[in-house]
């Protein structure tokens, strides 16, 4: 994979992470923690742990497919980029316009 593929990736991610927040599909449930609804298929919810030391994405106890095997674990989903947006628009790290 070269640098400009895993840039066009990130970008793709980041932009899947928004839509998830302007859908509402997004819910934080703690400090660190939060519920992303697919967006696609109504019954799969996505665990997140988005803390500074931990961070897991979870589906029905296995990790997120694209955390898992696509990202190998170096880099961030977009259930957990969504959650890290939904955080920081709720505690005013991001302005919301």
């Amino acid at each position: 994979m070269t640098l400009d593929t895993k840039a066009n990736n990130r970008i793709k991610r980041l932009e899947k992470a928004f839509n998830l927040v302007t859908q509402n599909k997004v819910t934080i449930t703690g400090e660190n923690t939060a519920i992303v609804e697919s967006e696609t298929d109504k019954a799969k919810i996505y665990q997140v742990i988005f803390g500074e030391s931990t961070v897991s994405c979870m589906l029905d106890s296995e990790p997120c497919y694209d955390w898992m095997y696509n990202l190998k674990y170096a880099d961030k989903c977009k259930h957990i980029l969504a959650s890290e947006i939904k955080a920081g628009l709720i505690v005013g790290v991001i302005p919301k316009q």
